[in-house]
């Protein structure tokens, strides 16, 4: 009988919003895991930057001969948009 219990509890569908509440409730984030995670976005975002600024000057002269419709400046920014946002995650991650 007990096991009815346990079945029919298991074949309940639960919500999405009340399981985000119980994952709200019991925020188990140890520190090591906002080091690591926080670490990771941060240091994906710097490398990203580094690299693809060595890269995108290193090869200045063909994008600017390619006559793309990406030219340098359009690249530029979106690797700083995505570097920085990779970071920006990593800094939300370590204080949230």
């Amino acid at each position: 009988m007990a096991q009815d219990g346990m079945l029919r509890e298991l074949q309940t569908p639960i919500s999405a919003r009340e399981t985000i509440r119980s994952e709200v409730r019991n925020n188990d984030d140890c520190l090591g895991c906002r080091i690591v995670g926080s670490a990771a976005f941060v240091g994906l975002g710097g490398g990203m930057l580094y690299t693809g600024n060595r890269d995108l000057n290193a090869n200045r002269q063909k994008i600017l001969q390619s006559k793309s419709i990406f030219g340098f400046k359009t690249r530029q920014s979106a690797l700083f948009a995505t570097s920085f946002s990779m970071i920006g995650l990593g800094l939300y991650r370590w204080f949230n």
